[in-house]
């Protein structure tokens, strides 16, 4: 039987399962590396810069999408 099961692995080698893992009895496993595990150097965005980027993106407009006439809606809301 083959189950998949998340997992990170350290640069040391240390398998750290993300969910607790119950097993009845000792398995083999084969492991696979899927993707690097991102850089936690990184500094997530603040509340504040993802607000200030989400207004200035709302307030960005696209001419394409704004020639909504004569379409036969008579009700534009968004």
């Amino acid at each position: 039987m083959l189950q998949a099961i998340e997992a990170e692995v350290s640069k040391q080698g240390i398998i750290k399962f993300c969910e607790p893992l119950q097993l009845e009895r000792g398995y083999r496993a084969i492991v696979t590396l899927v993707e690097p595990i991102e850089s936690s150097d990184e500094p997530l965005p603040s509340d504040e810069d993802l607000e200030m980027a989400y207004r200035n993106a709302n307030h960005e407009t696209d001419s394409t999408w704004e020639c909504a006439i004569a379409d036969g809606l008579s009700d534009e809301a968004w």
